[in-house]
């Protein structure tokens, strides 16, 4: 099952819009950058549930029913694209997204050594902007306890058998994994547009690797991608934060100058 790009794309980014204006009542801003890690979202969290779908798909209640034939049709492709070069990469995005791999995933990213060493300022934003975006899925996914599709299927031992156990059966919505480089995308974009396009796009196969894999429905992925944008709208209007992104984007601005210099490419 494919789902035509431009179409896919348009629609992201005017739901990502449309979420950005109706968050505005009810973002709140903080004091102190030490409150961002992870800052209390405990309102905000409260607010994006209102707006996001108050229920994922589900056969029994029958709500969404569209949606619920769709997740089942997406994951019949996902079966078949797991002995593929896809599906390889799809089980390699299975790792876990904790902070070591976010951090190496941007140093892939931007051509960029992330590091405490030569970026700390990059690393600190790129933190603190996962662990609220961790946080807030991880409020929705206890509100909704939606079922993995392995355990609707349970002869599937998904693209990673080794990663199963650790995996919560019931939740399932949204994809923490989705939100996470979704939210990364969002990050490294604010700091450096002129990569926007390249790593959204990245962020968007790391998350379709999820129902590919068997770990996630497809709309428990763009789930994921909506809630990393509502975490990113509460961070931006956070004083502390704002501080925090342009060091960031100081500090990569000068990385960038500095290997331009050296490669003599330099204007």
């Amino acid at each position: 099952m494919r789902v035509q790009k431009s179409n896919v794309c348009l629609s992201c980014l005017l739901i990502h819009l449309f979420l950005f204006l109706a968050l505005a009542g009810c973002i709140k801003r903080e004091a102190s950058v030490n409150e961002l890690q992870p800052v209390d979202t405990a309102a905000f969290d409260s607010c994006m549930q209102q707006i996001l779908a108050p229920s994922p798909p589900n056969m029994r209640l029958n709500t969404h029913a569209w949606q619920w034939k769709a997740d089942q049709e997406a994951y019949l492709a996902g079966l078949k694209l797991r002995t593929t070069p896809r599906g390889e990469a799809a089980a390699m995005d299975a790792e876990k997204t904790d902070d070591a791999r976010m951090l190496k995933t941007a140093s892939e990213w931007l051509s960029v050594a992330v590091t405490q060493e030569t970026t700390p300022h990059l690393c600190r934003y790129i933190t603190v902007g996962r662990k609220n975006i961790a946080k807030s899925i991880a409020a929705t996914k206890i509100v909704n306890e939606r079922k993995r599709p392995f355990v609707l299927h349970p002869e599937d031992p998904t693209c990673r058998r080794d990663l199963k156990q650790y995996s919560n059966p019931v939740h399932s919505y949204p994809s923490g994994h989705s939100g996470a480089y979704h939210g990364l995308a969002l990050l490294l974009a604010a700091i450096h547009p002129q990569c926007a396009a390249d790593v959204m796009q990245k962020a968007w196969e790391k998350g379709e690797s999820r129902w590919i894999c068997g770990y996630h429905w497809a709309s428990d992925v763009e789930a994921g991608r909506i809630v990393a944008t509502y975490a990113y709208a509460k961070l931006s209007g956070n004083a502390a934060f704002q501080a925090l992104q342009r060091a960031a984007q100081t500090e990569l601005e000068a990385v960038l100058r500095k290997r331009q210099r050296l490669s003599g490419n330099e204007r």
